[in-house]
């Protein structure tokens, strides 16, 4: 018998806070972070394409709107939290 999974809904962080899971971006905060950061990774300073799951050696890489904090360790969508990436920087970073 499969044992069930758990989602987490909520963190508590180091000082005993408890925080709700961020929900997912919508499509307005992902243009508004794009429009904000000036379609540029804010790693590599690389110029950014509008959002997409391909990657072209002929085009700029796909942006990925990135959580500082990640949402995995209770970071919010909170626009000082978000920043553009490219692919491959977004990639390598991972949810440390």
């Amino acid at each position: 018998m499969a044992q069930p999974s758990l989602k987490a809904e909520f963190f508590v962080d180091r000082a005993g806070v408890v925080t709700s899971k961020a929900p997912p971006l919508t499509s307005v905060q992902r243009r508004t972070i794009f429009e904000r950061d000036g379609a540029a990774c804010k790693k590599c300073s690389s110029p950014v394409r509008r959002f997409g799951n391909t990657v072209s050696p002929f085009r700029a890489p796909p942006a990925a709107v990135d959580h500082i904090l990640a949402r995995a360790r209770g970071g919010q969508n909170d626009p000082s939290n978000l920043r553009l990436l490219c692919f491959s920087c977004n990639a390598a970073k991972g949810a440390k």
